[in-house]
């Protein structure tokens, strides 16, 4: 497993298809129509959830949290991460418990990725260099999480056991004042391995929405929680 310190700066809260027939409804108030969520054995858009993390990942380290762009806090381009009609939403690199407050704007046709809490090892930090290793090395970190939390609109999502995923093997290259840094480093195609908890949530119907999220990692003393509010046109 990794220093701890590299687990901290790197735990994240911080994505269509109709696919009504796979969807999972979530309870609501009976006057309202359920948000749905892709059940976990789904590929929405093609991929299971392992392949959408380790896309997230491969431009999350991509990041520098420069004002505005997706992990700064206040008014972002959330549509800046993502692939084709997927959104990606980012949480939290510091652990400290404060939350985070962002709003953006997202097309009525993106569904919307989510991460509670989740983590990775890479060769670049020493974690190893096959798949084995990094497999071993990002599930005793997920392992470790706790408490893990969604809501929309106040309503939490249950059963968030069911979405923790590993990752497929991946390359990733993070760029220098990634906003995790140190951990991972600037490097260039680094083998890692994603480990945690995901959902992608199903498009959302026009209007303003809140979407909040996040986990603890108590070995590490590390805590997250961000809340979106999101505007659906």
């Amino acid at each position: 497993m990794r220093p701890r310190s590299a687990f901290v700066r790197r735990c994240l809260t911080v994505c269509g298809l109709a696919l009504a027939a796979l969807a999972v409804a979530v309870a609501t108030p009976a006057s309202a129509a359920p948000y749905r969520v892709f059940p976990p054995d789904s590929k929405p858009f093609g991929k299971t959830y392992g392949q959408w993390s380790a896309e997230w990942w491969k431009q999350a380290v991509r990041e520098t949290g420069a004002t505005g762009t997706p992990f700064a806090a206040g008014e972002v381009d959330c549509a800046a991460l993502g692939m084709g009609d997927v959104v990606f939403l980012v949480g939290t690199t510091s652990g400290t418990g404060s939350p985070v407050e962002r709003s953006c704007a997202i097309s009525k046709h993106a569904a919307i990725l989510v991460p509670p809490i989740n983590g990775e090892c890479s060769e670049a930090e020493g974690n190893g260099s096959t798949d084995a290793e990094l497999r071993t090395c990002a599930a005793l970190q997920a392992d470790g999480m706790t408490n893990v939390r969604l809501s929309i609109d106040g309503t939490a999502l249950t059963g968030l056991n069911n979405f923790r995923f590993a990752s497929p093997l991946y390359r990733f290259s993070p760029v220098a004042g990634n906003v995790f840094e140190p951990y991972p480093p600037a490097a260039t195609n680094s083998p890692s391995v994603a480990d945690g908890y995901w959902v992608m949530i199903d498009k959302l119907k026009k209007g303003t929405h809140t979407v909040s999220f996040g986990g603890d990692f108590p070995a590490a003393g590390f805590s997250t929680q961000t809340t979106y509010t999101l505007t659906i046109r």
